[in-house]
């Protein structure tokens, strides 16, 4: 038996699956999540609540050529449960920045097919948790599959959209560093502040800041800077 706070928004199909986070087993509390896969019959709890499972808990293989299931571990995803006994615990509320970012998926669930809002959901927030083996597996034959994890490709993007649009306002380079800065601030913490994306952040502001001060525009000292950061803050 152990307990955990339910991260994630809950998907209904053959099966119901969610997240499972603070997990706690025999007053041992466990770092990172686990993917419950729940077969019971009646759902009395959502997203924010805490539960009790009955339940094994184990530990996801890791396997660096294996992009879903790697991505899944280095955000945290360590685990897996089968269960068909989860019982309510206590009523909670999720955290805002969690709430804000169930709200858009459940609009991708709502007005859209399952398989395109597992899509949109891992384009958006590099959550790949709830796409299908067999829906990745075509992704990753396409030679898309880089797509579904938030990397400096997304950031680089939305900092180009971003910073014409503040061009086109007339905005001095100054308030476009400012705006740019924030704006990408919050969407890595919707994102879980993925390495990749806070690296290509980094490096953004860097040549952002040189404008700023008519200073030569260096890739590689940028570059050499959000190591720097990454690695001293892991």
């Amino acid at each position: 038996t152990l307990s955990g706070k339910v991260k994630s928004e809950i998907s209904v199909g053959d099966r119901v699956e969610f997240m499972l986070d603070d997990i706690v087993v025999d007053g041992v509390k466990y770092d990172g999540t686990a993917y419950v896969y729940y077969y019971g019959e009646d759902i009395d709890f959502s997203s924010g609540d805490y539960v009790s499972v009955n339940g094994k808990l184990t530990s996801f293989d890791y396997d660096p050529f294996e992009g879903k299931y790697a991505s899944m571990i280095t955000n945290g995803t360590r685990y897996s449960i089968l269960t068909s006994d989860c019982i309510l615990l206590k009523k909670s509320e999720p955290e805002f920045l969690d709430k804000i970012r169930l709200k858009v998926k459940e609009n991708f669930y709502t007005y859209t097919r399952q398989d395109t809002a597992d899509i949109a959901t891992a384009l958006m927030f590099g959550d790949k948790n709830f796409i299908s083996d067999s829906l990745y597996d075509d992704v990753k034959v396409s030679g898309l599959a880089h797509t579904l994890a938030v990397s400096g490709l997304h950031i680089g993007i939305f900092a180009a959209f971003l910073n014409m649009i503040l061009k086109k306002c007339k905005a001095k380079s100054l308030i476009r560093l400012i705006v740019v800065g924030i704006v990408l601030m919050i969407y890595l913490a919707f994102c879980n502040f993925p390495a990749s994306a806070v690296r290509a952040y980094v490096m953004i502001l860097c040549i952002m800041f040189a404008g700023v001060i008519g200073a030569k525009r260096d890739n590689l000292s940028s570059l050499a800077l959000a190591g720097i950061i990454i690695l001293g803050y892991s």
